[in-house]
């Protein structure tokens, strides 16, 4: 029985995952997180730290030592699989919590004009970063539709890519209204406020 419920794809949790598709070394896997997952923002040292606890729990295996602990070889073990499998079909909480930082300082933040022109600069890069990382998205799409999905893997992967680019266009869409808002907002307060 798995001690977390929340459904979130955890630094381990993904780990897991990964380490369901074969062996791997903590190197390999470092990279591999990597290139899966560019913009959850694990810590570098995730899979350094993850492949130890996981298998402290009984989740993964070593199989083979190499001459230093970033070169064994780790496998999933049946635990491990049936744990990643009942995360895998769970339904989560929904909808997920709310832990988005510009909620907070939407919250915390005072109505002085100076304020908010404040985070409006802050929402404007959390814009110009989310419609970034919309665009790239939409570039890798544009790729496999150009080279043709040949493979239900690569149908998978180019569904995987469109969920992850309707949810940026989706924030990004967000956060041009809600700057547009507090723009509003700004031009209408009067120019001293008391907070």
């Amino acid at each position: 029985m798995r001690e977390y419920g929340s459904g979130d794809l955890t630094p381990q949790m993904a780990v897991l995952g990964l380490m369901s598709q074969g062996r791997s070394t903590v190197a390999a896997l470092h990279d591999r997180l990597d290139r899966e997952f560019p913009h959850a923002n694990y810590a570098p040292n995730a899979a350094h730290t993850s492949l130890p606890r996981l298998a402290a729990k009984g989740l993964v295996r070593v199989v083979q030592e190499g001459e230093e602990p970033s070169q064994d070889i780790y496998e999933i073990t049946e635990l491990g699989l049936r744990d990643f499998e009942e995360w895998l079909y769970e339904v989560a909480i929904v909808p997920s919590p709310l832990r988005d930082p510009l909620h907070g300082k939407l919250m915390f933040s005072g109505p002085s004009r100076e304020r908010i022109g404040r985070l409006i600069k802050i929402v404007e890069l959390f814009e110009k970063a989310t419609w970034d990382r919309f665009g790239s998205e939409q570039g890798k799409i544009n790729t496999l539709n150009i080279r043709g999905v040949t493979n239900p893997r690569s149908e998978l992967q180019r569904i995987a890519l469109k969920y992850t680019a309707s949810k940026w266009g989706g924030d990004a869409k967000r956060l041009t209204a809600l700057r547009k808002e507090l723009e509003e907002f700004q031009a209408n307060l009067p120019e001293q406020t008391v907070d």
